[in-house]
């Protein structure tokens, strides 16, 4: 394994594709969208408001399920996203019974937890002070999708475009595209989840996977 992420080959005619079985080019970056499935084979990511408005597309296709209005969210409380502690966090995950991703405490910020009814969580990043249900693109978020055999369609993707890949310690593997520097993509071998983390700061999101910050909260 090199100590470096190296994009992946790209098959003939892919290399610009944001996602295998298109020619279309993925979409500018953007917070990821958390009220409806994502398919991990497909690149790109939509326009989402945190608050549960969903108005783009995710990963440079159609999300799959749910329609877009508010009434999609059902967050870890009635009042919709919340401030949580790890400790929190970790009982959140607990309860549902399935993996929740983050990135650990991060000086200077709040936890902030929504879940969908489609069975996505997120986390984000926020202001100590701040409110939760915020713009969704200023800040650091995680937010993780149920997706059988996202760990081969990740490497599926990887592929068939002009990505960067590389595996991960306990059976995982990322990407990220070039052109998409705020976010990079992580799956394991054992899990039917796909992991979506984005960062404002270019870079920030594949640093942090790669680093080995993104870890289950537990």
């Amino acid at each position: 394994m090199s100590d470096e992420p190296k994009p992946a080959s790209p098959e003939p005619g892919e290399a610009d594709a944001g996602r295998p079985r298109s020619k279309a080019k993925p979409a500018a970056n953007k917070a990821p969208a958390k009220g409806r499935q994502a398919d991990p084979r497909l690149i790109g990511l939509g326009v989402a408001a945190f608050a549960g408005l969903v108005i783009g597309l995710l990963l440079g296709a159609l999300l799959l399920g749910g329609d877009d209005d508010e009434g999609d969210v059902v967050a870890a409380s009635a009042g919709g996203s919340e401030i949580v502690s790890p400790a929190d966090l970790t009982a959140e995950a607990q309860s549902l019974g399935r993996p929740v991703y983050w990135a650990g405490p991060q000086d200077g910020s709040e936890i902030e937890f929504e879940r969908t009814k489609e069975g996505n969580t997120s986390v984000r990043y926020i202001p100590e002070g701040e409110d939760a249900g915020g713009a969704a693109a200023d800040y650091l978020t995680i937010v993780t999708y149920p997706y059988p055999k996202a760990y081969e369609a990740l490497q599926e993707q990887a592929a068939s475009g002009d990505v960067i890949s590389r595996d991960l310690p306990d059976g995982g593997f990322m990407i990220s595209q070039p052109d998409q520097p705020t976010n990079a993509y992580l799956a394991y071998k054992d899990e039917d989840y796909q992991v979506e983390v984005y960062d404002p700061r270019p870079g920030q999101a594949l640093k942090l996977v790669t680093d080995g910050s993104v870890v289950k909260a537990e």
